[in-house]
Formats: C-alpha cells, sequence, structure tokens
C-alpha cells in the first residue's frame, strides 16, 4: 500500500454558517449560535472558537461529539445533512482529533503500520505516513473496509494508541472473541460496568463482563475521515 501524508484542513466553519443562514431564511426568524449551544448543550465558547473568522483562532478538530450534536439538531429540524457535509470541500482527507477540544498543533509526521479493522492486528498491509497531534505513545492504523454509520464511510483510518488506557466517555478499538473483526466503539463506565456503545442508534450497546472475553487495542487519538 502506498503510503500518503494527510493535509490538516477542512470547511466546517463556512457549512456551519451556512446552516444556521438557511435556518433563520427558512424559519423567517434569526437564529443564532448562542440557540444552536443552548438546544445541543454545547458551551457557546466551542461553537465560536469553530466559526471564528480568524484561521489561527479556530478549532479545526472538533469532538466527534460535537460535529454528532450537530448534525443531529439539523437532521431533527429537517435538513439532509450528514457528517461528511460538515467536511465538505476537502482536497484530502480530514483529521478529527477524537480526545481534544483545542486546535492542537501537528508535532511531527511519522509512519506507522496499517491494518484492515475487518482483519485485526495479526499482518499488517503496509504503512502510512501521517501528522500526529502527539508524538508520545505507540501508533498503529486501523482502515476500516465498510462504512461505519454514521459517522464514517469506507476507507477512514484511524490511528489508534496501544499504550492509551481507555476512560470514560472515549472512542476505542476492541477486538472480542464472538466478532471476528475489530470494532470501534464509545467506551463507557456507567454504575461500574463497562460499555461499548455504537454511534449507529440500532446497534445494541454490549456490556463487557467477565465471561466476555475482550481485547483493548487501544484509545482512538485521530481519525482521517474518509469523504
Amino acid at each position: 500500500m502506498s503510503s500518503a501524508t494527510q493535509t490538516y484542513h477542512n470547511n466546517i466553519h463556512l457549512v456551519l454558517r451556512d446552516l444556521i443562514d438557511r435556518k433563520t431564511k427558512r424559519d423567517q426568524k434569526n437564529f443564532t449560535i448562542y440557540q444552536l449551544a443552548k438546544a445541543i448543550n454545547v458551551p457557546h465558547s466551542i461553537l465560536v472558537k469553530l466559526m471564528h473568522a480568524d484561521p489561527t483562532k479556530r478549532v479545526c478538530n472538533p469532538r466527534i461529539d460535537t460535529l454528532s450534536k450537530i448534525i443531529d439538531f439539523f437532521r431533527n429540524d429537517g435538513f439532509d445533512i450528514a457528517i461528511d457535509d460538515l467536511l465538505s470541500g476537502i482536497k484530502s482527507n480530514p483529521i478529527i482529533d477524537v480526545p481534544s477540544q483545542s486546535a492542537n498543533a501537528f508535532s511531527e509526521i511519522k509512519s506507522i503500520p496499517i491494518y484492515q479493522i475487518s482483519a485485526g492486528i495479526k499482518n499488517n498491509i503496509g504503512t502510512i505516513e501521517t501528522k500526529l497531534t502527539s508524538s508520545s505513545g505507540n501508533f498503529i492504523a486501523l482502515l476500516s473496509d465498510e462504512d461505519i454509520k454514521p459517522m464514517f464511510k469506507k476507507g477512514s483510518i484511524f490511528i489508534v494508541d496501544t499504550l492509551a488506557t481507555p476512560e470514560n466517555d472515549t472512542l476505542v478499538a476492541v477486538e472480542l472473541d464472538d466478532y471476528n473483526r475489530i470494532l470501534i466503539r464509545k467506551f463507557y463506565i456507567k454504575k461500574n460496568k463497562k460499555i461499548l456503545a455504537s454511534y449507529d442508534e440500532n446497534i445494541l450497546p454490549i456490556e463487557l463482563t467477565k465471561k466476555e472475553k475482550y481485547r483493548f487495542i487501544g484509545v482512538v487519538v485521530q481519525v482521517n475521515a474518509k469523504t
């Protein structure tokens, strides 16, 4: 597999501004980012940074959960919008920094092994060069060979830190004996129960018990989303 350097760039601020303008025109009533922030229960300051006119002050690597809340709000309000639409107009794959809401500078370009999600991590299929938001950790890349609904298309690449310990409300890569593939799931701890939840509401959560044989591959720290 040939390596490719991912360029960090997106047009979330333009698409979000357009959605707010379209809602205002449709409803014939002014709609603001203050109202959007309140509706999706996200601090107003985060949306301000997402839409900031100054690129040096703009957050370009928002949390996936923040994007999901924005998408859900406008979908429920009648707009035909998806994650890929927020990330549209990108010449190369967008990079979503999963654990951090702040705009981190990329430290360096690294060459890391890449594996197919459906095949596990027994044999890598090559290497990929990518910019990382952190230089510490042991990183691998996981290539999705099918859509992970509703967030990611086939071809999305998940950068995983195999040394990171899963914490509550983090995105993880995990292997379960009952599945012949790697799963990308949100990890939650609720009332001392460990839960793996999908972004797809049609997929039931998985409770990790002593009987359930599983192995955490690591924590997803970055996603090069396919558009």
